[in-house]
C-alpha cells in the first residue's frame, strides 16, 4: 500500500512473463487494462494504484460500459476511494472528486453511477457544512463508509455513547472498526485501536 509511488510507472503486468505488460498510467493505458481479463496490475492490492482524482473521470466512463469485462471491479475501486477519502479526512482529494463528479454528469448513465455520484455529494455536504442529523442519517453514512456494496465486513450498530455519538462497529477476521458519528455537527471519526469512551 505504502509503495504506490514506486510502482507508479511500473501500471500493468501480466501473472506470466509471456504476457506483454503496460508501464505508464494513464487513461489510455488505463482504458486498454479493463478491456483486456489478462492484464494485471504489478502490485498486489492493484485498485490503489488507481486512487487518485485524476483517474476518476476514467473509471467512472468504464464503470459505464456494460461491455467492460472489469467493470464491476472498477466499481468497487470507486467506491472504496470515496470510503477511503472520507474515512481519513482526505480533504483535498475530496473536493478534486467533487470537482470531477459534477463535470461528469453526462457520463452518469446506469443507475448505480447515479446512486455513487448522489451518495457522494450527500456525504460531501455534511462532510463541509457540519449540521445535525438524524439517527437514520448517521446509520446510513456509518454503513456506506464502512461497507458499502462490495465489502465483506460484517457490520453492526453498538449503541449510543453518554455525549450522543452513535458507535458502530465493521469487521473481518483479521481487522476491525469503530465508527463513531456525532449526530450534532453530522461529522465522524474511526478507531482501529479499540472503543472510544466519547466522540472527542
Amino acid at each position: 500500500m505504502y509503495l504506490k509511488n514506486f510502482y507508479e510507472y511500473i501500471l500493468i503486468t501480466s501473472k506470466t512473463l509471456n504476457m506483454p505488460k503496460i508501464e505508464v498510467i494513464n487513461p489510455d493505458n488505463i482504458k486498454i487494462w479493463a478491456f483486456d481479463k489478462s492484464l494485471y496490475f504489478l502490485e498486489q492490492d492493484e485498485d490503489l494504484l488507481l486512487h487518485k482524482p485524476e483517474y476518476v473521470s476514467t473509471l467512472i466512463e468504464l464503470a459505464a460500459q456494460d461491455d467492460c469485462p472489469k467493470q464491476e471491479n472498477i466499481k468497487s475501486i470507486l467506491e472504496y476511494y470515496i470510503q477511503w477519502c472520507f474515512l481519513y479526512h482526505k480533504n483535498e482529494q475530496l473536493e478534486e472528486i467533487n470537482l470531477v463528479i459534477l463535470d461528469s454528469k453526462p457520463m452518469l448513465n446506469t443507475k448505480w453511477l447515479i446512486m455513487w455520484a448522489i451518495n457522494f455529494q450527500y456525504i460531501y455536504s455534511i462532510y463541509t457544512n457540519p449540521s445535525r442529523i438524524t439517527e437514520a442519517a448517521c446509520d446510513k453514512i456509518a454503513k456506506d463508509l464502512t461497507i458499502g456494496e462490495y465489502s465483506k465486513r460484517d457490520f453492526k450498530k453498538l449503541g449510543q455513547l453518554k455525549d450522543e455519538t452513535y458507535e458502530y462497529e465493521a469487521k473481518t477476521p483479521s481487522i476491525k472498526i469503530h465508527f463513531y458519528i456525532d449526530p450534532k455537527t453530522g461529522q465522524w471519526k474511526i478507531s482501529r485501536y479499540g472503543r472510544l469512551l466519547n466522540f472527542d
